[in-house]
């Protein structure tokens, strides 16, 4: 019997009340009457239960779980207390401990449907593909076949296929998942399914099918675009974000322990051991994006500075806080993260096993030679791509990105880099029982810059003709984000002629528009001066006084989005509303540097 089986007795209509109330959010009250209910009957173990529940609400994680143990204790042989049990260790990241009451609890009641979907659950947060399926099988085998067709069933249905993907058996899971489309064909979920099947399987013409499927569905929707490409043969730039936070936030509580002892990762050890050697007073501030769960700052131990730590992923963040050893915490993206740190700020930057996610590196190392003090290090891994692959290859078997070292140098010595060291390493991790080769760089900023662009690596000055030669000659450094208004409708961008040598656009600044002025805002800014003015409507936006090589930026009240794109040496530019095309200038140098933005 479960609380919410609401027999007519007082006692259980009162444990009803009690629930309302936690839910409700009126502890106090809720206490009082569980004490009384708990003295009216203490070998009921259901009021254990709320007491948990309670717990919970208030942020008592061990008085949760010694609530729960108390239940099981006295009803050990009811399967309801026992995944209670499951649930609450399992939230807790005792994952082994929860499977072992899962299993219990199934065994008790074998045939409750509730039981096994909540057993799914606790195998599906321990990662334990195997288990959920069988605990699926089981579930779907006590559906009759008349009721295939409902909800619950359909969600059984494809949890199965779900399983079966995730254990690599994708030949068994296509035909489910074509069924599911066959009653729900504008389902996302059978759709990814389905689309992840053709892909394991080498069926290009169905994994195109499903992509456009998606992305027919949800136009606007980055995971779907990114999908897309790939199954027209595209490398995209980088992985949207949302692929990064859900991947990470369902690992966090296993992470370390599958990262270090399954599949014997030894980056943060390394890069630990480096840093050390570089700083043996251990004085020096760090930034460490991708941080994760804190792998990096256990090893480094307690520094004589600030330690950062910067995540997409909530979860990570939560076990990285149990450390205690980051100064700050911050969910963010790591391009955005790099994008509006200040420059000059860190004696070292660390990016461990973040990277084959971010893929295009050329925003990524300029800003981080940017925000590095004079002297700073910025140390980072990558997985490795053949020298006679292309310079950015994203493996379909593992949905990562690969980098040539040499390519990766040559960024480095673009951005300013003076002394750049890379240590090949035959075994970044395990993958698939099979070493995993890959490379960490030491990249240092000389002593003698500090905020400003290194110069042209060519040397010279702009010209005008360069144009014709820019296939060969331009150089993408020291690209940075220009901040739009928050509501972009229109824009326009010029640029003029000088003598500034196109090393990329590197301190753009913009202060916000005030919520009593219309919504418009212009922003300047200069390819080598870094000086930049922002302005309102009616004033006159401030030129910098050595530079008129520029970039405005002029936003106003809308619903539609803007795109800039902008070449580093033709000074050609070009914009759009959203959804049209952004023209090409002809320049492979030429990037987006404002991201897709809407109203609010």
């Amino acid at each position: 019997m479960t609380i919410r089986t609401t027999p007519t007795d007082a006692f259980t209509q009162q444990l009803v009340r009690i629930d309302q109330l936690i839910a409700t959010g009126k502890l106090p009250q809720a206490g009082k009457l569980l004490n009384t209910a708990h003295r009216r009957d203490p070998h009921d173990p259901r009021p254990l239960l709320l007491g948990a529940k309670l717990a919970r609400a208030a942020n008592n994680p061990q008085g949760e779980l010694q609530a729960v143990q108390r239940a099981v204790a006295l009803s050990p042989e009811w399967p309801v207390s026992v995944m209670e049990l499951a649930f609450v260790l399992s939230r807790q990241q005792q994952h082994t401990e929860a499977l072992e009451q899962a299993r219990k609890a199934v065994a008790l009641a074998p045939d409750d449907l509730e039981v096994l979907s909540r057993a799914i659950a606790v195998a599906n947060a321990a990662s334990n593909a195997e288990q959920a399926l069988e605990w699926a099988r089981t579930a779907l085998a006590l559906v009759p076949e008349d009721r295939m067709t409902l909800p619950g069933a359909q969600l059984l249905r494809y949890e199965v296929a779900q399983q079966l993907v995730r254990t690599g058996q994708h030949a068994q899971a296509q035909p489910l998942f074509a069924r599911l489309l066959e009653e729900l064909p504008d389902s996302p979920g059978a759709h990814q399914g389905a689309l992840a099947c053709a892909a394991a399987l080498g069926d290009t013409g169905l994994q195109r099918q499903h992509a456009d499927a998606l992305l027919a569905l949800e136009p606007d929707n980055p995971r779907y675009q990114y999908q897309r490409a790939i199954a027209y043969g595209e490398t995209p730039a980088t992985q949207p974000e949302e692929i990064v936070a859900n991947l990470f936030d369902g690992y966090a509580g296993r992470f370390d322990l599958h990262l270090v002892r399954g599949l014997k990762y030894r980056v943060p050890e390394l890069v630990a051991q480096r840093l050390l050697e570089l700083y043996p007073d251990r004085k020096f501030n760090l930034l460490d994006l991708g941080c994760g769960t804190g792998l990096l700052a256990i090893f480094l131990g307690p520094i004589e500075g600030h330690i950062i730590g910067v995540d997409l992923s909530e979860k990570m963040l939560e076990q990285a806080a149990r450390t205690r050893l980051y100064s700050r915490l911050h969910q963010v993206n790591v391009l955005d993260a790099l994008r509006e740190t200040p420059s000059d700020h860190y004696e070292a930057i660390a990016c461990n096993d973040v990277l084959i996610y971010v893929g295009d590196l050329g925003e990524v190392i300029p800003n981080a030679w940017r925000i590095l003090k004079p002297g700073g290090h910025f140390i980072f891994s990558c997985e490795t791509a053949a020298e006679d692959e292309a310079n950015l290859v994203l493996r379909s078997a593992s949905n990562r990105y690969a980098h040539k070292a040499s390519h990766v140098e040559q960024l480095c010595r673009q951005a300013g880099f003076d002394d750049i060291r890379i240590e090949h390493l035959e075994q970044l991790r395990m993958e698939g029982g099979q070493p995993l080769p890959g490379f960490v760089v030491v990249a240092h900023k000389s002593t003698g810059h500090a905020g400003q662009p290194p110069p042209d690596p060519d040397g010279a000055a702009y010209d005008p003709q360069k144009r014709a030669a820019c296939p060969q000659k331009c150089h993408s450094v020291g690209w940075a984000r220009i901040a739009a208004s928050s509501r972009p409708n229109r824009s326009a961008a010029s640029a003029g002629t000088s003598s500034c040598k196109g090393s990329g656009w590197m301190s753009i600044q913009r202060r916000p528009v005030a919520r009593s002025m219309p919504h418009r805002n212009t922003t300047t800014g200069s390819c080598r001066c870094t000086a930049s003015r922002s302005s309102a409507r009616g004033m006159r936006a401030g030129a910098p006084s050595n530079c008129t090589s520029q970039l405005a930026l002029t936003s106003s009240a809308g619903t539609s989005s803007t795109t800039i794109t902008w070449c580093c040496c033709c000074r050609q530019s070009s914009s759009t509303r959203s959804g049209a095309e952004v023209s090409s200038v002809g320049c492979p140098s030429s990037r987006e540097i404002i991201a897709t933005r809407r109203r609010p």
